[in-house]
């Protein structure tokens, strides 16, 4: 993909446009599967956190968008409901943890935060389905805006710091 406009929210609307590469094309009536994510701004980590640390997570998944309908038709379904993979938390691990003094110490840390992860149960998360003002999908090209506000009033989001994974 090329934007022409990066996703920016601007008084509480989302909005980016731009074209596919590679021969992909849609249409108005295609999900262009556009979902809204959540994560915590960051704080630093110790070597100890960082060394048990194995993947990072997208955030959590709180909204996703959908085109308008046309005449009569409505949606019936306004939350949606999935479950997500997710990582171990690196701020799960107290910060005063050493860091591996050697390779061989840094690779246990390494096969531990694996292992964690690949415990870790999914995460079941709900949140609304959000009916886009545009969604223009022709080709190649493509523009979205939609009304976002409702998720970030609730999670706190500044424009600066919120993003979505089109």
């Amino acid at each position: 993909m090329e934007y022409s406009r990066l996703p920016a929210i601007d008084n509480g609307f989302l909005s980016f446009a731009g074209e596919t590469r590679n021969g992909l094309a849609f249409d108005d009536r295609d999900d262009l599967g556009v979902q809204v994510y959540y994560d915590p701004p960051p704080y630093p980590l110790s070597r100890g956190q960082l060394a048990r640390t194995y993947c990072v997570g997208l955030g959590v998944e709180v909204a996703a968008l959908r085109p308008p309908l046309t005449g009569n038709w409505f949606y019936t379904d306004h939350r949606l409901s999935k479950s997500q993979s997710q990582c171990p938390d690196p701020y799960s691990v107290p910060a005063d943890t050493p860091g591996p003094g050697s390779p061989k110490a840094a690779n246990a840390a390494w096969q531990l935060a694996y292992d964690a992860s690949q415990n870790m149960p999914d995460q079941y998360v709900t949140g609304p389905w959000l009916t886009a003002s545009r969604w223009q999908a022709n080709g190649s090209d493509f523009s979205v805006q939609a009304n976002i506000s409702q998720v970030t009033d609730f999670y706190g989001i500044d424009p600066p710091t919120a993003y979505s994974s089109p």
